[in-house]
């Protein structure tokens, strides 16, 4: 017998303000930030979680607010990962 998925919190839309402390966005204008942040949910993920599979669809773009993000590659026919670098506050993977 399964146990039903965990149930997470609603994504909440994020305030046009904390899209200006990642430099990709800080030379637009406040009316661009608001169009922009309205395409945006937050998400906290638990350490360790998966975000993105080598060769899956790209999807998502994720801004790291704070903590770190770890990327690793797979070697085709290789079996090997590697080390590609740490994402941490300001980056963006996606």
């Amino acid at each position: 017998m399964s146990q039903p998925a965990p149930q997470t919190a609603a994504p909440q839309t994020i305030n046009p303000a904390r899209l200006k402390a990642f430099p990709i966005f800080a030379s637009l204008k406040p009316e661009e930030l608001a169009t922009l942040a309205a395409q945006f949910q937050e998400e906290r993920r638990p350490r360790g979680e998966l975000l993105i599979r080598q060769g899956a669809e790209g999807d998502f773009f994720y801004l790291i607010e704070e903590g770190q993000v770890y990327a690793q590659r797979e070697e085709m026919g290789e079996g090997i990962a590697r080390f590609l670098g740490y994402f941490g506050p300001g980056s963006f993977i996606g």
